[in-house]
């Protein structure tokens, strides 16, 4: 079919005189989509509509409207947009919108796709899927037109849709009853922002322009192996014989004193302490069918997937190397370059740590940063700093450190002893803490269980009082009390 030129001549003296303010090449370049729309709609099956009539006012005239009557956002993803409704004639009219038109049907994502090549559209794609709550889009708004419900619209774009963008519905007088059976659910997420009764020009057509405002930041992200982009992020490893990730698997096994790769994992951790380790990452790891709804791991994900350091592993092999049973995001990090204990500054205290269990490393590292102590030094038969448990028990304070290499316990604790700096160990044989007077500078020793201190080691032992119902308490536990005192001396 072609359009003669009775109208032709319909199509631009409508346009022209209901829409005033567009000019010569939109008005031509909306005729040339006319054109082509009614050309291929029988051999490609684009719309219902036959009439011409029909096709300018209920196709056209109701999808340029919409530009007149909201302020529409910068990226627009218009699903279930079928021939291109009302995406593309809004995108004619307002070229700088960004454009991804939602439409499954192969005959009509070919049509649109050269309707597109055809005007020139730039920022224009088409996403030839279905649009379902597992996928993501980085858009501002969603618009449907005669698509589903308004219901089935919210509950479909709660997952990307961000806060503060919005659902425009494009419906008819009736919309009501749609409206009212709105579960509270999406209530909690949505906001009704304007309910605008129209009609189209020229017709007595009757329409409601509905938008909904998110109201949230709820955001459930799905990973997943998929052909579809919206679907999946990262690199793919699917196989053990991937090079990637045996050099990870060899990591976690070796641990990080041999590879000098620590395992960071639990969402706190990592979005507190994101800013001091990005630009050590080696790379980030999820597994297929991981799902996310907390914003800011979503965002690092975004980050990392950007900066290629995003891995998309199968299940089976993500959890090999989820030593932590976390099930969550894992960044596999460069560790930091200890110093030497010859290079630290003896005018600072110094928390020396021995301990093997590198749960108790963390935990004592996360007092010495609470209470202001931010030299550690790390004795020969202390756990690694960076080992995963370390690294979490100490909520990530170990990058926020000093670490300092150092000798066996004795012979460091020799060194300070040389170089005229007081050794404050702890042991029930000591002072009690609370009338302790604490000198200028210092080296903390924590108490060490089994045969306990050497003896020259207790000339400045603090003790930690309690009552006879327990033997002892744990070592971190009197470091933090420790170290809490000598915090409450200096303020």
């Amino acid at each position: 079919m072609v359009i003669n030129p009775t109208e032709r001549d319909y199509f631009f003296s409508t346009i022209n005189q209901t829409f005033k303010h567009l000019g010569k090449d939109v008005t031509q370049n909306l005729f040339k989509f006319c054109e082509m729309l009614v050309r291929y709609n029988d051999e490609y099956d684009l719309s219902r509509l036959k009439k011409f009539k029909d096709i300018l006012e209920k196709h056209f005239l109701d999808s340029i409207i919409i530009g007149d009557l909201i302020n529409l956002p910068e990226s627009l993803l218009d699903i279930g947009t079928g021939a291109g409704f009302p995406g593309i004639p809004i995108k004619i009219t307002q070229p700088e919108l960004q454009l991804t038109l939602a439409e499954p049907r192969p005959l009509r994502v070919k049509f649109m796709k050269m309707v597109i090549e055809a005007l020139k559209l730039e920022n224009t794609s088409v996403f030839p899927h279905k649009v379902n709550e597992k996928m993501y889009f980085p858009i501002q708004g969603v618009i449907t037109r005669a698509f589903e419900s308004a219901p089935a619209t919210l509950e479909r774009c709660i997952n990307f849709l961000p806060d503060g963008g919005s659902v425009i519905l494009l419906k008819g007088p009736g919309v009501d009853e749609e409206i009212n059976t709105i579960s509270p659910i999406i209530h909690e997420h949505y906001r009704l922002e304007k309910d605008i009764p129209y009609s189209l020009p020229g017709t007595d057509h009757k329409r409601r322009l509905i938008i909904y405002r998110k109201t949230s930041n709820y955001c459930r992200r799905f990973y997943q192996i998929s052909d579809i982009k919206e679907l999946t992020a990262g690199t793919l490893i699917e196989s053990t014989d991937n090079k990637r990730y045996k050099e990870l698997k060899k990591a976690v096994i070796s641990g990080p004193k041999k590879s000098g790769i620590a395992l960071v994992c639990g969402e706190k951790i990592i979005t507190d302490n994101f800013a001091y380790i990005k630009n050590s990452i080696v790379c980030a790891v999820i597994h297929d069918g991981f799902s996310e709804k907390n914003s800011n791991i979503n965002q690092i994900i975004d980050q990392l997937d950007k900066d290629s350091k995003l891995l998309l592993l199968k299940k089976s092999l993500y959890n090999d190397l989820d030593i932590s049973g976390s099930k969550k995001l894992l960044l596999f990090v460069e560790c930091p370059k200890n110093r030497s204990l010859e290079t630290i500054d003896l005018t600072r205290p110094s928390l020396i740590i021995p301990f093997q269990d590198p749960a108790n490393t963390g935990s004592v590292m996360r007092s010495a940063a609470a209470f202001g102590i931010t030299q550690i030094v790390v004795t020969a038969e202390a756990a690694n700093p960076y080992n995963y448990k370390s690294i979490r028990t100490s909520g990530g304070a170990v990058f926020n450190l000093d670490i300092f290499d150092a000798p066996p316990l004795i012979e460091t604790a020799d060194y300070f002893l040389r170089n005229g700096v007081k050794i404050i160990s702890l042991d029930s044989s000591g002072k009690p803490v609370s009338g302790f007077s604490f000198p200028e500078t210092f080296a903390v020793i924590p108490g060490i269980e089994g045969p306990g201190l050497p003896d020259k080691l207790l000339s400045h032992a603090v003790s930690i009082p309690m009552t006879d119902k327990v033997e002892s308490l744990n070592a971190s536990t009197t470091v933090s009390i420790l170290l809490y005192e000598y915090f409450k001396s200096i303020q």
